[in-house]
């Protein structure tokens, strides 16, 4: 089987073969996802609230970057939506802050749904 690319014009361009693992500096988006996991156990979400936001950050580490950060998106807007933000302290919204700021610019207008 063969994988014929066209040209391509970019900063970096990464075409790999088999599983491919992209790095933000020191974190993965496997790491930060997991940091706002752990913070969302200390939140009580409505069930069907929780099985949305679980499979959105699910699918983080397998989507591209403008997926991501539309799924990071609709996260952030499940949890506002329940109330979830507002009184979960500061450590979900530090971690979710961290995981935003990973995405550089694309991140700017999640961070402005973040209290």
């Amino acid at each position: 089987m063969a994988i014929n690319i066209g040209s391509q014009h970019a900063g970096v361009i990464n075409n790999a073969e088999g599983d491919q693992n992209v790095y933000i500096g020191n974190a993965t988006y496997t790491t930060l996802v997991d940091r706002v996991r752990a913070e969302l156990r200390n939140v009580p979400l409505p069930p069907a609230v929780q099985a949305e936001v679980n499979a959105e950050l699910d699918a983080v580490g397998t989507s591209t970057d403008q997926q991501a950060v539309g799924r990071v998106g609709r996260v952030i807007g499940l949890l506002r939506s329940a109330g979830a933000l507002a009184g979960a302290g500061g450590g979900l919204v530090t971690a979710l802050s961290a995981l935003v700021g990973s995405f550089g610019e694309l991140g700017q207008p999640l961070a402005a749904m973040l209290p």
